[in-house]
C-alpha cells in the first residue's frame, strides 16, 4: 500500500475563511487518494479550529516519524508564506522519499525550485491551486507508483 504524507500550510493564511476554503479542497484530495487504497496522513485533517495545534515538539516528533513511515511526500504550497511545510520537505528530500510539489515558482524558495531535476525523485506541478486537473495529475502519478 502506498503511504502518503501531505504537507500543507495551516497558519500562514490571511484569514480563517481563506484557510477553511483551502482545507476543504485538501480534504477532497485526501479522499480521492484513499479511494486509490492509499494510506494518507495530513495535519490539515485534524486542524478545524485555531485551538487544534500540537505543540512544536509534538509536531516534530509525530510528523518526522510519519514521514519516515511514508513512501510519498506531497507538498501543497499555494502562496508565498512562512510555514513548517518547507522544513518537512527538506526532511523528506533527505530521506529520499518520492515527492510531489504543487506550487508556483514565485511562491517557493530559490533552491526548492531546483529539486525537480532528471533522475531525482521529485515531481513538480506548477500551480497555485489544487483543482480537478491537478488532482488527476497527482492521482495518476501516485497510481503509477503502484505498478
Amino acid at each position: 500500500m502506498t503511504s502518503i504524507f501531505i504537507a500543507t500550510p495551516i497558519s500562514g493564511f490571511g484569514s480563517w475563511e481563506e484557510y477553511t476554503c483551502f482545507r476543504s479542497g485538501m480534504l477532497s484530495l485526501i479522499q480521492l487518494l484513499r479511494m486509490l487504497n492509499c494510506n494518507v496522513w495530513s495535519e490539515i485533517e485534524l486542524v478545524s479550529s485555531d485551538s487544534d495545534y500540537d505543540t512544536p515538539k509534538q509536531a516534530v516528533l509525530n510528523d518526522l516519524r510519519i514521514i519516515d513511515e511514508s513512501n510519498v511526500f506531497i507538498l501543497i504550497h499555494p502562496q508565498k508564506m512562512q510555514t513548517s511545510t518547507l522544513f518537512k520537505l527538506g526532511y523528506a528530500y533527505s530521506r529520499i522519499k518520492k515527492i510531489i510539489i504543487v506550487s508556483e515558482d514565485k511562491n517557493l524558495p530559490y533552491m526548492v525550485r531546483g529539486l525537480d531535476v532528471p533522475g531525482k525523485h521529485v515531481k513538480y506541478i506548477n500551480s497555485s491551486s489544487v483543482d480537478k486537473v491537478i488532482c488527476k495529475e497527482i492521482l495518476n502519478w501516485v497510481n503509477n507508483l503502484k505498478h
